[in-house]
């Protein structure tokens, strides 16, 4: 049981999460522009997340602190509510979010240390995650993470929360790999029967599955639909379905977010129909080589767009290879979600296990999406990029194609300034004669 002020501490956070996606989502509500539109079931369900797990911490619900790499449909079939253990980080009012960054510097946490994780750490420390009645922690693709979620178990407020953490083998090529992995989470959901007092019904998880890979099927035609020129949908389009179809509990194998994830491919098909591109008079394609920057999304895209007529076409969560699942029976199911979890989810693919992957993955890219440039933005947290640089390089000299190279943190703007990634990648343009 959690004490009362940590109870009140993280309500406070949680309601001030939800007070600024309300604000959010009234704000595209308003805006006519049917890409907005598109956005707003989305928005809707974030804010619909939110509000149940504030139910469970007022009411003394059972909900689970978990993450989005750790079979989600299992949940949506148990009808568990689940929180992801980073969704603190995450920073609306960046001005706000400046403050907490800078309370985590104070702390006693490596300064290399990913700074999703330092701020899950301090987010911990400061009582703004709710208990939970047991969590399921992560293991792959950091050490970071996995040092995050050692703070929540060593913590007193935590002592009584029961955790789990599915074990992940190394080399997804082993065929006793995927086998293994699926009895890991058979394993989890005997945990999560025996905590939270639910049972898994395999016929309503088959239903969950299937409606997820409808979500998935579709957002494989997406990706595939970006390969036209011009590109039909805007830079880092492919985050928000991947996020509907993996980690926002409101729409993940639910209608919700199929409706949602047919809207925008619906738009995309008319947009290629039309021969339509999201940039005017499109330039230069861009493969971006890591997560994209959460603070700069939104500004980084339009800049790219107005000033050099550049698309970011794919990049790390855009491309997420899904597989579709046979449910035809519980050890495929699992199996099937074995491989999505480890081997299929964006992050966890590239850096978990061996580099061939994510080179793999930047040849196809390349080649089937026309890309003109390859942006390799290193999110300082991710140690593999910094030791796969010369892999990189000389790929893309094979490749023929031009790579900029700098560090950044996708949730600091204090580590690489939006202004200093501008000049960064005017110069790139400039001197590799693009555009």
């Amino acid at each position: 049981m959690a004490s009362n002020g940590v109870k009140k501490s993280s309500l406070k956070k949680l309601h001030y999460f939800r007070d600024l996606r309300i604000k959010t989502l009234q704000h595209a509500e308003g805006i006519p522009m049917k890409e907005v539109q598109l956005e707003v079931p989305l928005l809707r369900a974030v804010v619909e997340d939110i509000e149940r797990t504030i139910q469970c911490v007022e009411g003394d619900l059972p909900f689970i602190v978990s993450c989005w790499a750790n079979a989600p449909e299992v949940c949506a079939a148990m009808d568990i509510n689940w929180l992801s253990i980073g969704y603190a980080h995450v920073g609306v009012d960046y001005d706000a979010f400046i403050q907490d960054l800078e309370r985590g510097d104070q702390m006693a946490i490596p300064a290399d240390v990913c700074t999703v994780n330092r701020q899950i750490i301090r987010s911990i420390e400061e009582g703004e995650v709710p208990i939970p009645t047991a969590c399921v922690a992560l293991l792959e693709p950091c050490d970071g993470l996995t040092l995050a979620h050692n703070v929540a178990m060593r913590h007193k407020d935590w002592a009584n929360v029961p955790f789990f953490a599915p074990d992940p083998p190394y080399v997804e090529t082993d065929p006793r790999t995927m086998p293994y992995f699926a009895d890991e989470l058979k394993r989890m959901v005997r945990f999560l029967e025996k905590h939270l007092g639910k049972r898994l019904d395999l016929d309503r998880l088959r239903e969950i599955i299937e409606e997820s890979n409808k979500q998935v099927q579709m957002f494989i035609e997406f990706n595939d639909l970006k390969r036209a020129v011009p590109c039909p949908v805007p830079s880092f389009a492919g985050a928000s379905i991947l996020s509907a179809a993996t980690s926002v509990p409101a729409m993940v194998g639910l209608p919700m977010g199929t409706d949602y994830i047919r809207a925008k491919l619906a738009h995309a098909e008319e947009m290629v129909k039309a021969k339509k591109g999201a940039v005017p008079n499109e330039k230069i394609r861009v493969y971006w080589l890591d997560l994209p920057p959460a603070w700069g999304l939104m500004g980084l895209g339009m800049w790219l767009a107005q000033e050099w007529g550049a698309n970011v076409v794919q990049d790390f969560i855009s491309d997420c290879p899904l597989t579709l699942i046979d449910a035809s029976t519980e050890d495929s199911m699992f199996q099937g979600l074995a491989k999505r979890d480890m081997v299929d989810n964006s992050m966890v693919r590239q850096s978990r296990g061996r580099v061939n992957l994510m080179l793999d993955d930047l040849v196809r890219i390349v080649k089937d999406f026309k890309i003109d440039c390859v942006i390799q933005a290193r999110h300082m947290g991710h140690k593999d990029h910094s030791a796969n640089v010369g892999l990189v390089k000389e790929t893309c000299r094979d490749l023929g194609v031009p790579l900029l190279q700098f560090p950044l943190d996708i949730v600091d703007p204090r580590y690489t300034s939006l202004e200093e990634v501008k000049e960064k990648i005017s110069r790139f343009f400039t001197t590799m004669e693009l555009g």
